[in-house]
């Protein structure tokens, strides 16, 4: 298997500035809409290079929930396969204290509808286009923005599966792996600029949002990874 290059990038978030250089995405222009619409967008590798799993959030606007659909295919005007599924959930954090030397508890919360698709028999080393949504929902006008509320579909966005294990590459393999991220706007300009080296797997690991039970935390750094984590 061809050459294998490794990035590691540990964001430190620090008062006393900056991380890393702005560097603006080109790759993937997905604003983020906390309010409506699709929101926390982000792929998952499945057990091999055939299998991906998409995941989202609906906010918690009505029961029963909006449909988990993905619509994807080798062309982006032509999505020609369908995955649907009605395992949509929520979960619930009780009032409480996020930490113990907080003098005010964090109220009440309840996520909005957590979906998951699994793509399955898909081709190694290919380039998929996919939209993920309710696809019941008719758009609003201006079709091709990214998110049409109240729940809706997200726009067309797009992965490559990884290569088959064995296939000797033409091309170096390029991996990403980030920790402690935090989430503010040095964090945020990180992560972009690691999407940059065109990686085919970034590994997120430990200490990731500081959410520290705070469920609104845990939305707000999931939408500022979607961006970055609805394509890797």
């Amino acid at each position: 298997m061809g050459r294998w290059r490794f990035i590691l990038v540990q964001l430190l978030v620090i008062s006393a500035g900056a991380v890393a250089q702005v560097v603006e995405l080109d790759k993937s222009d997905v604003p983020v809409d906390v309010e409506s619409g699709v929101q926390q967008i982000h792929i998952a590798q499945g057990i091999d290079p055939t299998t991906m799993v998409i995941s989202w959030l609906t906010p918690n606007y009505t029961a029963p929930a909006p449909a988990s659909q993905v619509r994807y295919g080798l062309d982006p005007d032509n999505l020609d396969w369908l995955i649907t599924n009605q395992d949509a959930f929520t979960y619930t954090i009780p009032a409480g204290y996020a930490k113990q030397d907080q003098k005010s508890p964090y109220p009440d919360y309840t996520s909005g509808w957590l979906h998951n698709v699994e793509l399955r028999n898909l081709q190694p080393n290919t380039l998929y286009y996919y939209q993920c949504g309710d696809f019941s929902i008719l758009p609003s006008n201006g079709d091709d923005y990214p998110y049409t509320p109240p729940t809706g579909r997200s726009g067309t966005l797009f992965f490559k599966t990884l290569p088959a294990v064995g296939k000797k590459l033409k091309e170096p393999l390029v991996f990403g792996m980030v920790a402690d991220i935090g989430q503010n706007p040095d964090a945020q300009r990180s992560v972009l600029r690691l999407s940059q080296n065109d990686p085919a797997l970034i590994l997120i690991v430990g200490d990731d949002g500081y959410a520290d039970c705070v469920g609104t935390l845990w939305d707000s750094f999931l939408n500022m990874l979607t961006g970055v984590s609805s394509f890797v």
